[in-house]
Order: C-alpha cells, then sequence, then structure tokens
C-alpha cells in the first residue's frame, strides 16, 4: 500500500533509479518499521514532499538521536558509579576512584576501550566531492584538532574549490552536536579522513593522429569526528608528561677508586 502510494507521487526517474539498487527506500520503509508504524504509514497520504519527510522512518534518519554507549557498555550498578564519578571531577573520568553508594564503597575501573567510547561524539560524512584523495588529504591536514568554529571559519575563508564542502558538512555536525544537546563552542575536530567514492566519471581525450586517451573524474568523500576540548587537554597533558619524565640509564656513573685489591693483573 505504501509502495503504490510514494510511486504516484514520486517522479518515474526517481522510483527507477530507486529500485534497481539493492538498498530501496521502500523496502527500508516497509521492513524496517514496525507494525504500528506500518498501520499509520498505510493510512496516510503522501501528496507532497512535505508529507513523506514526515514519516516516522525519515524523521529518524534525519534528525539524530543520542545513543548511550553507557546501557550496552556498562552494567546499572556501573552506570551509577560512573555518573558519580563524573559529578565528583567536573565531568572528567578517574580510574579506580572510590564512590560511595548505598554504604558501600566501590572503585570503578574502566578500560582505555571502553574509557574511549564511553566519551560524547558525533560521527559526520559529507556527500560527493569532485577532487582526487591526494589533492583532498593535503587540505584537510590543517584540520587536524583543530576547533570546530574555527575550523568552520577557516573553510569559508579558503579559496579551495573543496572548502565550501567541507564547511557544509561541519556545519551540519555543528547542528547535529546541538539536536544531541552539546556545545559546539566546546568541541574539536578529533578525527578527519578521506576516502575514494567510486564510480569515477570517464571520457575520452581525443589526440593527434587518430588515437585517443582517457581522462579520469574522481570523487571523493570526508569523514569526521567530533570530540569535546577535554579530550584534546588530556591528550596534551599525557604527552608532556613522557617528555617531561627523566632519561633512564642502565649504569650510574661511578668512579674508580683505588684500593688495596687492585692489582695490575687481570681477573677473572
Amino acid at each position: 500500500m505504501l509502495a503504490r502510494q510514494l510511486r504516484a507521487v514520486l517522479p518515474r526517474t526517481w522510483i527507477r533509479h530507486q529500485s534497481s539498487t539493492s538498498g530501496s527506500l521502500f523496502k527500508d520503509l516497509e521492513g524496517s518499521s514496525s507494525a504500528a508504524e506500518k498501520e499509520s504509514a498505510d493510512a496516510a497520504v503522501y501528496n507532497t514532499n512535505a508529507d513523506l519527510l514526515n514519516h516516522p522512518y525519515i524523521k529518524s534518519k534525519m534528525d539524530p538521536q543520542g545513543k548511550t554507549a553507557t546501557e550496552e557498555l556498562l552494567s546499572p550498578l556501573k552506570q551509577i558509579l560512573y555518573s558519580k564519578v563524573l559529578a565528583a571531577n567536573n565531568g572528567k573520568f578517574v580510574n579506580n576512584q572510590t564512590v560511595e553508594h548505598e554504604g558501600s564503597s566501590y572503585e570503578l575501573s574502566l578500560t582505555p576501550e571502553q574509557q574511549k567510547a564511553l566519551i560524547p561524539s558525533v560521527y559526520i560524512q559529507s556527500y560527493r566531492i569532485k577532487s582526487s584523495w591526494k589533492k583532498m588529504y593535503m587540505f584537510l591536514r590543517m584540520y587536524r584538532q583543530m576547533g570546530l568554529t574555527e575550523a568552520i571559519t577557516q573553510s569559508h575563508f579558503s579559496s579551495r574549490r573543496m572548502a565550501r564542502d567541507v564547511a557544509n558538512m561541519l556545519e551540519r555536525g555543528r547542528d547535529d552536536a546541538i539536536k544531541l544537546g552539546m556545545n559546539p563552542e566546546t568541541m574539536h575536530i578529533d578525527q578527519i579522513w578521506v576516502g575514494k567514492d567510486g564510480n569515477d566519471f570517464r571520457r575520452i581525450q581525443f589526440k593527434g593522429r587518430g588515437r585517443t586517451g582517457v581522462i579520469t573524474h574522481p570523487y571523493v568523500h570526508v569523514k569526521a569526528i567530533l570530540k569535546d576540548n577535554q579530550v584534546r587537554e588530556d591528550r596534551k597533558a599525557l604527552i608532556k608528561k613522557r617528555l617531561d619524565r627523566k632519561l633512564w640509564r642502565p649504569l650510574r656513573n661511578w668512579t674508580i677508586k683505588e684500593d688495596d685489591t687492585q692489582t695490575p693483573d687481570y681477573k677473572w
């Protein structure tokens, strides 16, 4: 029922493109939604694109919902202890800290992988960008560990063509951070990388003496992970601690002293 209604509204070319791919929109709408959503979707009439955007499945894809990793990684008791440790240290987790709960003392210990997964972050991905990965890699080097607002400003003032697409991606990440209850002013780009998008456009290049070549127009995509500035400060403190430690020496600076036991002969 829903597929027939959508086919009556959407253009024929768009429907043929969606049906030819493996991940069809109709299959997602009919297979992933629950029985209650199917009944409400079948009863609705989609006359315009605005009506289609009100579908619960499409709204869930457009408006991100915060996924709590604490429910997947920590038990109910550890979740309470983890929240108390964060409240005692101004939002920073301290391993093996003693916490009181219901008259008992506990020490919560988490692995570095668990601590990294529990830090709130925003994952963003760009659209298809016409550029090569070598040019994009050299351009993205300046965004490493840069603040989010500063990175958006740099993108707007850059003369590179791909800077506009990167700025659009970062602005969408900023909006998603606000929807998830995070402060974009205190966030930075923790990781950013580029990958080939595939399906490069190729055309014929005509040469002299009846010869031809192939011109390839590559396409790439950019992905990034946004995190709070506290993660960057902790990394800087760890690096400074490693650099400031004293150098270990295998032997002490002993002085040879003359005594009665020393002789010019070698002793085994």
